[in-house]
């Protein structure tokens, strides 16, 4: 990130040796007017800010690949801007992080990714773990998690989720995942590694968001708590 170097009025930052320009980290404020869609009504109360809390009723959240063809995700979805439009031949990577305080007991999956603003199949990128356990996984919008190694369950004490994306700027989208998640328990990481082409990524924009849905229909509701969101943008050399 750089480093401290003496000047006439103190101590100032520098950038990083190898003149790497690097943004610094920004945190996302959810609100109201950040939920996209939520089709089943799922969500009973939430409380939004830099921190955020979501209640789920008793029911089928929906899942980030949809029941009926072209499988569009079918999930409550948050979402917020990282830029428009996105300078794709300037940066390299986008990093984001999410990480909560408890989870409910049930085999919820929360998905972290970036897509154009369009909720359909391969229009984004995500990575995922599994409240229960632990699986973590990515895919493009729409798709199911191919799940790599596994962190341990992040119901009772949370975790968090670190993924970097890619960017093709020959293409302009993003491309690629790589996702550690980590639990306050044991296995406390996993990580998975998914070389993926969202080929219906259109427009100049570059939006992160966040699903929270589950595999099976009979869900028990709960609440997840504690939720931060970041992201940085990292530029070219």
């Amino acid at each position: 990130m750089g480093y401290l170097q003496p000047n006439d009025f103190g101590f100032v930052q520098t950038p990083a040796p190898g003149g790497a320009a690097v943004s610094p980290w920004t945190d996302v404020t959810l609100g109201v007017g950040s939920l996209v869609q939520d089709p089943a009504g799922i969500i009973s109360s939430a409380t939004y800010g830099a921190t955020s809390s979501i209640t789920f009723g008793v029911g089928d959240p929906g899942n980030i690949r949809g029941p009926l063809t072209p499988f569009a995700p079918d999930l409550p979805m948050w979402d917020w801007l990282i830029e428009d439009p996105f300078n794709f031949q300037a940066k390299s990577q986008v990093l984001v992080q999410v990480k909560l305080t408890a989870t409910p007991n049930d085999p919820y999956l929360i998905y972290l990714g970036v897509y154009d603003g369009t909720v359909a199949i391969t229009a984004g990128l995500y990575g995922s773990i599994g409240c229960t356990t632990g699986a973590t996984g990515c895919n493009s919008l729409g798709n199911t998690p191919a799940n790599g190694v596994p962190a341990a369950s992040i119901v009772a004490n949370g975790g968090n989720l670190a993924i970097a994306f890619n960017v093709d700027g020959k293409d302009d989208r993003p491309r690629d995942v790589m996702i550690r998640s980590t639990s306050p328990t044991g296995p406390a990481y996993g990580q998975k590694i998914c070389s993926k082409n969202p080929t219906a990524w259109t427009g100049a924009a570059m939006r992160g968001f966040l699903g929270i849905g589950a595999s099976v229909a009979g869900m028990g509701g709960g609440t997840f708590p504690g939720i931060q969101i970041r992201y940085q943008v990292i530029d070219t050399f």
